[in-house]
């Protein structure tokens, strides 16, 4: 048996695909972590001041053909698209349910309203503003996601803007200060459910009093997002989750603080003989619907 991430998910699917033709074996597939893009909020940092505009972050969002981005990173899976903030199976998924799912790709929509926002291409083919700055960002990830990162910029540069490619050193992939630091967007991962609201909460951005251990590295601020946290959190029965979690997803299509990609396939596995997992309802997390993957470990067995 391989358990939750014991694989990289590209080598899970593969062997999938391998099991699903030769009988030997069955992989699962669950959502896990949810892959997004992050702006940085920091003025201190960012540098290309045009992102700090949603209109903006929403046309580049556009721009991006996110389930021709899964199915080219994830083997095929196209299906595993990030339409939501929280992902399928979530107790709270419906409440929420294809709020993001209006960013279907649209690069002459995106051309469209970054015209009207002032920037039109250059003799270079680069979008350039109403001050003559060109249209270039800086585009950071960690080792493993060169791929991913290569292809949102492709898609930007077809709609004239520059995005400077960056990978992380795995030297400096715990240097909480430098990964805080990036100055124009980065993708990166967080675990399912709701956990992803650290990206985006002003009581968790990564600043010096705290050590930079906070997760909102991108220094977004909106208070009233804070109190929706808030609110939230304090909630105590389904319905006033659901409620708040609606008006927490609803401000997040809006903004875009952060731009959802794909759900990371969590892909635990059982080999031929063994007889387990076969009531795939359960997740990595205890606090999950359903509990745990081996809540029932105790019913399975050697064939």
């Amino acid at each position: 048996m391989v358990m939750d991430n014991s694989m990289d998910a590209d080598q899970a699917l593969q062997l999938k695909e391998v099991w699903d033709q030769n009988g030997q074996g069955t992989i699962y597939v669950g959502m896990g972590t949810t892959r997004f893009i992050s702006a940085q909020f920091d003025p201190q940092l960012q540098q290309q001041p045009a992102l700090f505009d949603p209109r903006v972050r929403q046309a580049l969002t556009y721009a991006l053909d996110r389930p021709a981005i899964s199915e080219t990173v994830q083997r095929g899976r196209g299906d595993l698209i990030a339409n939501a903030l929280l992902p399928p199976g979530d107790r709270l998924y419906d409440a929420v349910k294809d709020d993001f799912a209006r960013y279907t790709y649209d690069a002459a929509r995106a051309r469209s309203m970054l015209s009207q926002l002032g920037w039109n291409p250059g003799g270079d083919g680069v979008l350039v503003g109403p001050d003559g700055r060109h249209f270039s960002v800086s585009l950071w990830t960690t080792e493993g996601s060169e791929n991913e990162i290569a292809i949102i910029a492709d898609y930007w540069k077809q709609i004239g803007v520059a995005a400077e490619q960056y990978i992380v050193p795995s030297a400096r992939v715990r240097n909480r200060e430098f990964r805080a630091s990036y100055p124009g967007f980065e993708t990166s991962a967080r675990g399912s459910g709701d956990s992803i609201l650290a990206r985006v909460d002003g009581q968790q951005s990564a600043v010096a009093r705290n050590n930079y251990s906070g997760g909102n590295r991108g220094h977004y601020m909106n208070p009233r997002l804070d109190d929706l946290i808030v609110r939230y959190r304090r909630s105590i029965t389904e319905r006033d989750q659901s409620q708040s979690i609606k008006a927490i997803s609803d401000l997040l299509a809006d903004d875009l603080p952060v731009m959802l990609l794909y759900y990371n396939p969590t892909t635990p596995g059982v080999r031929k003989g063994i007889r387990a997992l076969e009531d795939f309802r359960a997740a990595a997390e205890a606090s999950r619907l359903f509990g745990t993957f081996t809540r029932n470990a105790h019913d399975w067995e050697i064939l």
